[in-house]
């Protein structure tokens, strides 16, 4: 079996030596055949200027002339025996190869190949190549391939290409009537237009001449263009007003030469723009100059080459001595006084020196003497302009000489309107200073007011508190009784006063609000408080209800607890004992809005007396006779805060069953930052410290009192001693400014309104000494105004309480800063 396999072994190899052999003679065979070409043909192959390369079955190069060579910048050397593949269009040696032997096997293989390459040089090719075989006793045995370079040739015929289709898409989308003839006068370009105007298919234009669908005249015009344009080689413009269609139409014609290489003119053209529509809107606007009664006028070259009617009948002069104008004569007729003005502005029109902006167009005004020596205004505008082709000077103008005039008169009324303007401006400052005056000598009689009243009756109150407080004694019960009798009064005084005042310095427009967020419930319950201890003597019930949406409000904390207790104080005041009253609180969130109700059982309100209720100084119960007390000024507070807050007030009642007052608020909630009211009370404190100065025998804690009233301050002298202070007193700023330096005390007590120095510099002064900066000063203001508190911190108060003081809180503050 193993000398089998060896013996074939062998004779497959002897066999595949033969092949090698055979093929090889075959190669040299073919070889021979090539190279033994006649000299002639030798002489051909070498001699042309197409490429030539000759390759086997195989692919591989047997031979090429010089022009191939040259054209793929190879040596012969280099290319004989190379494989084809290598000038082949190819990235893949393998699929040319492939692609070659398909070839070379094809029968009907094409003869005829263009082909587009990348030259080993970089550069892209363009090859045409013809395809033929070597035939040796009717077998192939080689390829002959041509190639010519058709680079150059193609770029040409591209150029050319787009070339024509620009021609043509101007042609086919131009509006006018384009057209070349040759010398004979036969058609050989011409545009869409042309063809959809004289209704003819393109078949029909070429080689022929116009020869229908215009007028005889026409064509023989026409024909008289084109010889002179052939014979004289100058260009033809005219307008031309012919039928086409049956229809008048107006055409601006252009005729030119077309010349050769040689310079003769070979062929003429012609572009016919249809004109007829401008024609029409220019004789309209022609119709519409000659109408207007603008004066138009056209200067080129210095002279009038149009004016229309209005010119002449605003000069005077006629339309054959407007043509005669020159600049020279125009301006001779102009005013002196403003010849120059009128010059600079043309010549700034003429050679665009400060342009108007867009859509604006700067007039003057200048005196202009007619042809009858009547001297008008004229207001004019310049514009430079194209005229038949040419640059020139458009004036528009008008005769404003009644304008002017009517114009001159309201300058005089306006002028005579100003004085009288500024004589009762000067008055209306006289009367405002007035009224300045008036409201500062007001607010200072309101502040004298408040001061002077409050002072007596912070000396009653004080008294009275002092007495209960059995400062100076025991007291028996009517004793006491009495004195509750007079503090009751004296508190209603007291309210009195501030409602008038309040009510004053709303009208005034003084009152500030001071917005903060603020708990609902909270303020509600505090001015119920207010009220209980009322309801309860004439055994009234009360009621709260508040819905879970009402829970935070932006208001003022101090007004807005006054408009309830104002109102929950008249529910109990006319609602007779064993009566009810309420307060029902809803929150609207769509509305953004808090609805505060205040409703009772009692007497009603009349209809006829509702339209009254909010008047200050009006009672429901205005009799002699009258049942319930009152100044009619609680109603007007309340709606004045109401609107001062932005809100509004309404009220619902019926006669003996009672009334509903509902107050409704902007909410401009935020649930951070809330303010607790029932903290709130009329002693506002400020960042202080202790003050160790002044140490004495006496342990007692040493207070210097400032105070011009001998009442209010042997009141408080009194008061202060009975609880273990030490007190000294002085009457005036300058006083109190040595007191301080001199028995270092260790509080003060300072009165605003005090003579010599007022309150506020003796508060200045003592802040900015540094040996008693720092001292605790409680400033007493009989004022009472809100932002009295906040003025008295700023100058330097540790703290502040309003007059009449009750001494009770006094105490406190003095403790609160000497704690």
């Amino acid at each position: 079996m193993d000398v089998t396999l060896d013996l074939l072994r062998a004779e497959n190899e002897r066999l595949r030596r033969r092949v090698a052999e055979l093929e090889q003679a075959e190669a040299q065979h073919r070889q021979t055949v090539l190279s033994t070409r006649p000299i002639h043909e030798q002489f051909i192959w070498e001699g042309m200027t197409d490429a030539v390369v000759v390759s086997d079955p195989q692919g591989t190069i047997l031979a090429a002339n010089s022009a191939f060579c040259k054209l793929y910048n190879i040596s012969l050397h280099e290319l004989i025996g190379q494989p084809y593949s290598s000038i082949l269009p190819y990235n893949d040696p393998e699929t040319a190869l492939a692609r070659y032997k398909e070839l070379f096997a094809n029968p009907d293989a094409s003869s005829n190949v263009v082909q587009t390459f990348r030259h080993r040089n970089g550069r892209l090719m363009t090859i045409e190549s013809r395809i033929g075989f070597i035939i040796d006793n009717g077998d192939r045995i080689a390829m002959y391939s041509i190639i010519r370079d058709i680079t150059a040739q193609r770029q040409i015929e591209e150029e050319l290409h787009r070339s024509q289709s620009l021609l043509h898409a101007f042609l086919d989308y131009s509006p006018a009537i384009i057209d070349v003839r040759d010398r004979r006068g036969n058609h050989v370009l011409f545009s869409r237009r042309a063809a959809e105007l004289l209704n003819l298919n393109p078949e029909q234009l070429v080689d022929s001449e116009y020869v229908v669908n215009f007028a005889d005249d026409f064509m023989a015009a026409w024909h008289a263009y084109d010889q002179a344009v052939l014979h004289t080689g100058t260009i033809v413009q005219v307008e031309e007003h012919v039928k086409v269609n049956s229809e008048q139409r107006s055409f601006a014609l252009t005729i030119f030469p077309v010349y050769d290489t040689q310079g003769r003119i070979s062929h003429i053209g012609s572009i016919a723009t249809d004109i007829t529509e401008l024609l029409q809107v220019e004789a309209a606007y022609r119709s519409l100059v000659e109408q207007s009664l603008q004066g138009l006028v056209i200067l080129q070259d210095e002279r009038v080459v149009f004016a229309n009617e209005a010119v002449v009948t605003m000069t005077g002069h006629s339309m054959s001595e407007l043509f005669a104008c020159t600049i020279d004569t125009f301006s001779s007729d102009v005013h002196p006084d403003d010849l120059e003005m009128l010059y600079e502005h043309y010549q700034d029109v003429l050679h665009q020196r400060s342009p108007p902006e867009k859509n604006t167009v700067r007039h003057i005004r200048y005196r202009f003497r007619r042809a009858d020596g009547e001297l008008r205004w004229f207001e004019s505008a310049a514009t430079p302009i194209i005229y038949r082709g040419n640059d020139a000077l458009q004036i528009a103008s008008l005769d404003v000489t009644e304008r002017k005039s009517i114009e001159d008169a309201m300058h005089a009324e306006r002028a005579t309107l100003q004085r009288q303007v500024e004589v009762q401006t000067a008055d209306l400052r006289h009367t405002n200073t007035a009224l300045r005056r008036a409201m500062r000598v007001k607010d200072e009689f309101l502040a004298m007011m408040s001061h002077e009243l409050r002072t007596p009756l912070n000396t009653i109150l004080g008294m009275t508190e002092a007495l209960r407080d059995e400062v100076y004694g025991k007291l028996n019960e009517r004793q006491q009784h009495g004195l509750q009798m007079i503090e009751t009064s004296g508190q209603n005084l007291l309210a009195l006063i501030n409602d008038i005042l309040d009510v004053t310095r709303i009208e005034a427009g003084q009152v500030q609000l001071n917005l903060q967020e603020v708990l609902i419930h909270e303020v509600c319950r505090s001015a119920l408080r207010m009220v209980e201890s009322a309801a309860r003597h004439k055994q009234i019930d009360v009621s709260f209800e508040i819905a879970p949406s009402a829970r935070v409000i932006r208001a003022d904390v101090s007004r807005l607890k006054q408009i309830l207790i104002n109102l929950l104080s008249n529910a109990v005041k006319f609602t007779p004992e064993k009566g009810r009253i309420g307060l029902d609180i809803s929150g609207d969130m769509p509305q953004q809005c808090i609805s505060f109700v205040v409703w009772d059982t009692g007497i009603g309100i009349p209809p006829d007396r509702m339209d009254q209720l909010f008047k200050p100084f009006v009672q429901i119960d205005s009799s002699l006779s009258r049942n319930f007390e009152g100044t009619g000024l609680g109603l007007t507070l309340v709606r004045s805060l109401i609107e001062l807050h932005g809100g509004s007030v309404s009220v619902e009642s019926t006669p003996g069953s009672g009334s509903r007052f509902t107050v409704t608020l902007p909410m401009y909630a935020n649930t951070q930052h809330v303010v607790h009211p029932d903290t709130q009370t009329s002693l506002v404190v400020a960042n202080g410290s202790k003050n160790n100065a002044g140490a004495t025998d006496d342990p007692r804690p040493h207070i210097l009192l400032v105070e011009d009233n001998p009442s209010n301050s042997r009141i408080i002298e009194d008061y202060l001693n009975i609880y273990g202070y030490r007190v000294s007193t002085v009457t005036n700023g300058m006083a109190a400014l040595t007191s301080i330096t001199t028995l270092t005390p260790r509080l003060v007590l300072l009165d605003i309104q005090i003579p010599d120095i007022d309150g506020l510099e003796v508060l200045r002064r003592i802040r900015t000494d540094s040996r008693v900066a720092s001292l605790p000063i409680i400033a007493l203001t009989a004022h009472g105004l809100p932002d009295d508190h906040e003025r008295l911190l700023a100058a330097g108060a540790t703290a502040s309480l309003s007059k009449p003081i009750s001494l009770k809180q006094m105490m406190h503050a003095i403790a609160s800063n000497l704690s």
